[in-house]
Parts: structure tokens; C-alpha cells; sequence
């Protein structure tokens, strides 16, 4: 290893790039392997099959939510930024494990009572299958985050990476010996076990140990971040199930999944850089280094920015990326990916808000309001989906996702003092016209659909990099090998 690595590597902002970057390309592939797994599933399932498998998923998710947004930003700042950082993981573990079995249990004997709540009485089996996925995601999710909050980027990245690839490979063999959604939902299964094993091996941290840790500022931390983060999750995920509520059928349920897991994909190449920021931040914080957190944020924002502003012009063309993804049985969910792209958009600016708050340890004062959001949102969800079906849902997620993201993004820019880039605004919002000008002109049927958007892309980076808005230097590629030896 050279000395250069070693300097870059010491520089927060051009570790964190690099090793977003990482991460980012990790989900790259993950989001190749999912877009498979879709593509397999639409077609093997169809609509109506494909509704029950989608809406036993975001039941389920919502569950390991209480679970997730309680202890993933938890885990990585007090981790990363407290001395003992070591015991309080394995305290996060011994709780998390406990909790899920004991959630798991409950939702086992009374899953036939949850789905006859959400009008889906024969999601009952899925409900109890992914029980145990419950179980192993959540704590291959704790795993995930100690690996972040140690550094080891590649290893987080190893154990994601074969997660979906053992999920996809259960897929094929499960569905296509006639287990339909029954076979999905065991693979997914078999992906989270896949995760919790190297992540296991990966930190060598037993699920069941005797490492003790005072729990007052893990409880205290979390109790802090949950309500906030719960609040955001459940106005990003309501929408599916107010669509089979109201509707009553599995077949607009699966029309919606179709197009809302497009956009749900397009989020997994965000997603993991918001953990790496978080630690950055945490750790820069520990050392009294707050204008470096700062600098580090702003650097996280910009990035939302220009992330949001691709998605919003390559909504253009979600008319053809349903087609070659989906299929012909899948055509009505077009207009419903084109306004979910934005909504995703507006929802990387809640992911950067929201780890700002929780980078800061500081308590939030916009609870009350995203709960308010949330029985907001379940009023206009009723109004509009019996009236409007899925593009009324679509368009309701837009507003919530709006709403939720400006007011998140504002309560964490004032917590940690970070100003809003308008210059950069202003340059992604010209670079996105060019993008969404040049995918407009070029052709897109069928294949040429994949070149269109690579240009469309091309365009993007080129108007960035001529606006001087994105323009990398050497410490970013040396941090990268830096993250890469680790």
C-alpha cells in the first residue's frame, strides 16, 4: 500500500464518497439481481398472484420497520461514535433478536386475523413464511450496520450482494417448481439467512453473548429517532395496501406493486450511502469536528439532489421501462411508475434529512406534524383511490412524499446548522432539463430503451461536470483503494 492511501483515506468527506461509492456499486448489482427477480416473478406470478406476494411483503416490512428504524441509525452512531462501541452492538443484537422472535411468534398465530384486516384473506401462509424472515432480516440488518460503523465497506457489501443473489436463485427453483408466491416469499427468506451468516462471520459477534453495555443511552437514542423515522417510513409505504384496501382486488394491488417496485429499486442505490454519511458525521462529531460533519453533509445533500433530479427526467420514459421490465400485463402501471419516480425523488431529500437528525443526537420537533402527515395521508388515500384507482394513489404518495421530505430535510438542516446548496439546485435543475430533453428525443422502443437512457445519462454527467457542479479529484480514487483494503 502506498502512503497517499493512508492521507486520503484520513480525509471524512473523501472517505465517505469513496466508500458510498462502494456501496452504491454493490447496489448496482443488487439492484440488477432485484430488477431479475421482477422481471422472473411478474411473468411467472401475473398480476393477481404477484398483488398477494407484494402486499404480504410491505405488511411485513412494516412490521420489521419498528424494528429497523429504532436501531439502524442506533447501531452506527453509537458504535461508531462512543468508545464501547463494540458492547453496545452486541447489546443491539441480544435485543433485536429477542424482540423479533417474540414479534414473529404473535404474528404467526394471529396472521389469518391480519390479512382479513387488509381485506386479503389468502395471504394468510405468505404472513407466516416471512415470519421468519422477519426474524433473520432484522438481524442480519444490525450486522449490515456494524459493519458500516466499523468501516468495513467491502464486507457490508459481500453479505447484501449474496443475499439477493441466493434469493434470486431460490426464486428460479422455488416458483418454478409451482410454490408461485409461497416460493417468493421463501427466497427471500433464504436471501436474508445468506446475509445474517457472513455478516455473522464477518464481525464475529454472536447472536447470544455476555458482552454488557449501559442500555440507558441505546434506549434513550433510539426512542429519539424512532418516531420521527416511523413516521417517514409508514407515509412512504401506505400506499400499496390503501390500494388493496380500497379497491378490494388483488389485480390493481398488483398492477401498483408492479410499478411502485421499479421505483423501489431506483431507491436501493441511495439508500446505503445515508449510513455511510451517518457514521462520517458521527464520527467527525466525537472528535469535535463539526464544520467536517457539516462539510460531509452538504456533500450528502448534493448528491440527493442530483439523484432525485435524474429520476424526475428519466420519468419520461416510464411508459417503456414497464414494457421491457414488466411486460404487456403490466401496461397500466406506466403512468403510475412515471409519478413514483418523483415521489422517490422527494424521498432521497427524507433520507438525507433524516440522517442529519440522527448524525446530530438532538431531538426532533417535527413529530407531531409528519403523524399529522400520516392520518392526512390515510384520509386522502380513501377519498381518492375508490375515485382515481392507482394513478389517485400514485399522485397521493407524490403529495406525502413532498411533504414529508422538505419538512424533514428543514428540521435537519437546522439541527446541524448545514445551509441549503441553492447554486447546486440550480445547476442539477438545468443538467435534469438536458437529461429529460435528450431522453425525450432519442428513440426508446423495446432494447433501444437501454441505450436512450444511457444517453439520457450521459447528457446528465456532462452538463454536471460542464456546470462545475460535480468534478472529482485524485483523493476520492485513493480513498476508494483505501475502502477496497480494508
Amino acid at each position: 500500500m502506498t502512503e497517499e492511501i493512508p492521507a486520503a483515506a484520513s480525509n471524512p468527506r473523501a472517505e465517505a464518497a469513496s466508500a458510498a461509492a462502494l456501496q452504491t456499486g454493490a447496489r448496482l448489482v443488487i439492484l440488477l439481481l432485484g430488477l431479475a427477480l421482477m422481471i422472473y416473478l411478474t411473468r411467472h406470478l401475473g398480476r393477481g398472484e404477484y398483488g398477494q406476494y407484494a402486499v404480504a411483503m410491505v405488511l411485513m416490512s412494516w412490521l420489521s420497520v419498528f424494528v429497523a428504524v429504532a436501531t439502524t441509525s442506533t447501531t452506527i452512531r453509537l458504535v461508531a461514535g462512543h468508545a464501547d462501541g463494540q458492547a453496545y452492538a452486541a447489546a443491539i443484537l441480544r435485543a433485536v433478536a429477542f424482540f423479533t422472535i417474540c414479534l414473529a411468534a404473535i404474528v404467526a398465530v394471529f396472521a389469518q386475523t391480519l390479512a382479513d384486516v387488509f381485506r386479503s384473506p389468502q395471504i394468510a401462509p405468505l404472513l407466516q413464511i416471512l415470519c421468519l424472515d422477519l426474524v433473520l432480516t432484522s438481524i442480519g440488518g444490525i450486522y449490515s450496520s456494524i459493519l458500516v460503523a466499523q468501516r468495513r465497506f467491502l464486507a457490508g457489501s459481500l453479505a447484501i450482494v449474496s443475499g439477493a443473489a441466493t434469493q434470486l436463485g431460490a426464486a428460479f427453483l422455488l416458483v418454478g417448481h409451482g410454490w408461485l408466491a409461497a416460493g417468493a416469499c421463501a427466497a427471500s427468506v433464504a436471501g436474508s439467512a445468506t446475509q445474517l451468516i457472513i455478516g455473522r462471520a464477518a464481525t464475529g459477534l454472536p447472536i447470544i453473548n455476555r458482552d454488557r453495555a449501559d442500555l440507558a443511552p441505546l434506549w434513550r437514542y433510539a426512542r429519539l429517532l424512532a418516531g420521527t423515522s416511523l413516521a417517514l417510513r409508514i407515509t412512504q409505504s401506505m400506499d400499496l395496501l390503501a390500494v388493496k384496501f380500497f379497491t378490494r382486488s388483488s389485480l390493481p394491488a398488483g398492477a401498483y406493486a408492479g410499478g411502485q417496485n421499479i421505483s423501489l429499486a431506483a431507491m436501493t442505490l441511495f439508500l446505503p450511502s445515508s449510513g455511510i454519511v451517518l457514521q462520517s458525521m458521527a464520527q467527525s462529531q466525537k472528535k469535535g469536528q463539526h464544520a467536517e460533519a457539516v462539510r460531509t453533509g452538504t456533500l450528502f445533500l448534493r448528491v440527493a439532489l442530483t439523484y432525485g433530479a435524474l429520476l424526475g427526467a428519466l420519468s419520461a420514459r416510464a411508459d417503456d421501462i414497464v414494457a421491457l421490465l414488466l411486460g404487456p400485463a403490466f401496461s397500466s402501471s406506466g403512468p403510475v411508475l412515471a409519478i413514483l419516480l418523483w415521489a422517490v425523488a422527494f424521498r432521497t431529500l427524507s433520507v438525507a434529512g433524516n440522517c442529519f437528525i440522527a448524525a446530530t443526537g438532538k431531538s426532533p420537533s417535527i413529530i407531531a406534524a409528519l403523524l399529522v402527515l400520516v392520518a392526512l395521508g390515510i384520509a386522502a388515500y380513501a377519498m381518492v383511490v375508490p375515485r382515481h384507482g392507482t394513478e389517485g394513489a400514485a399522485w397521493v404518495a407524490l403529495g406525502l412524499a413532498a411533504t414529508a421530505g422538505i419538512a424533514s430535510l428543514r428540521e435537519g438542516l437546522r439541527l446541524t446548522g448545514i445551509s441549503f446548496p441553492w447554486t447546486s439546485l440550480l445547476r442539477i435543475g438545468l443538467a435534469a432539463t438536458g437529461a429529460a430533453v435528450t431522453t425525450s428525443l432519442l428513440p426508446a422502443g423495446g432494447l433501444l430503451l437501454l441505450p436512450n437512457l444511457i444517453g439520457a445519462c450521459l447528457a446528465y454527467m456532462l452538463a454536471l461536470y460542464a456546470l462545475n457542479e460535480w468534478r472529482p479529484g485524485g483523493k476520492e480514487f485513493s480513498a476508494l483503494r483505501a475502502a477496497f483494503n480494508r
